[in-house]
């Protein structure tokens, strides 16, 4: 179901979905579940170098495989960083039959 309006999703809607709550919230953030996230949200503050790049790759390859069991991650890759702090990342993965399936994410500092 969609967070935003209600509608039912599909089954890749869903998880495209789950991938943008699960980089958007900080690890500890969740009373209830305080390891639940990615480190993202304090990566995209930080200063946009080379080391920055890696560690955000390694926090949404490293979330995204450890909260999202439906898919199989095979690449994360950072597409686009802007001058006013928005970052593009794009993730290839196979989900539970093996079959390819892309998604984009972009976050905002």
């Amino acid at each position: 179901m969609s967070a935003t309006d209600g509608r039912k999703l599909s089954k890749y809607e869903h998880i495209r979905q789950s991938l943008s709550d699960i980089f958007r919230t900080a690890i500890g953030s969740r009373v209830l579940r305080r390891t639940y996230g990615s480190r993202l949200p304090e990566l995209v503050d930080a200063p946009m170098n080379d080391s920055t790049l890696l560690d955000i790759i390694a926090a949404a390859a490293e979330s995204a495989l450890t909260w999202e069991p439906r898919i199989s991650v095979l690449l994360v890759q950072v597409n686009d960083v802007t001058a006013d702090g928005v970052l593009s990342l794009g993730i290839g993965a196979e989900d539970e039959d093996g079959n390819p399936v892309a998604f984009e994410e972009v976050l905002a500092a």
